[in-house]
C-alpha cells in the first residue's frame, strides 16, 4: 500500500493528497482495530502524522470506539464454557505434541 503523503488539508496543493487521504480513512477501522499488517499501519501511521484533518477523524473514531468499548457490559463467560475451551486447547496442544515427537 501506498499513500502519497499530503502536508495539507483535504484539497491541498498537492495533487494526491486527497487520494491519499481517501485511503487513509479507508482503511482506519482496520488501524484502529490493528487488523492492518505492519507496513500499510507504518503508512497509515505516517499519513495520520502528516494530516491534522485525518489525525482529528482518527482522534475522533478512537473516542467513538472507546465509548462504545465503556457502554457494553463485560460479561464472564460462563465456566463450563471455560472449561471445555481449556480442554480443547490441551487436547490441540498435546496432538502437537505427540506429532512433533
Amino acid at each position: 500500500m501506498t499513500l502519497h503523503v499530503a502536508h495539507h488539508h483535504h484539497g491541498g496543493d498537492e495533487p494526491h493528497a486527497h487520494d491519499a487521504c481517501v485511503e487513509a480513512l479507508s482503511r482506519i477501522q482496520e488501524f484502529l482495530h490493528g487488523e492492518l499488517d505492519e507496513d500499510t499501519s507504518d503508512v497509515i501511521r505516517e499519513h495520520l502524522q502528516a494530516c491534522e484533518s485525518c489525525l482529528d477523524t482518527y482522534d475522533a473514531e478512537t473516542a467513538i470506539a472507546n465509548l462504545i468499548r465503556r457502554s457494553i457490559p463485560t460479561q464472564a463467560c460462563p465456566d463450563s464454557l471455560r472449561m471445555r475451551v481449556m480442554s480443547m486447547r490441551v487436547t490441540t496442544v498435546t496432538t502437537v505434541i505427540t506429532t512433533e515427537g
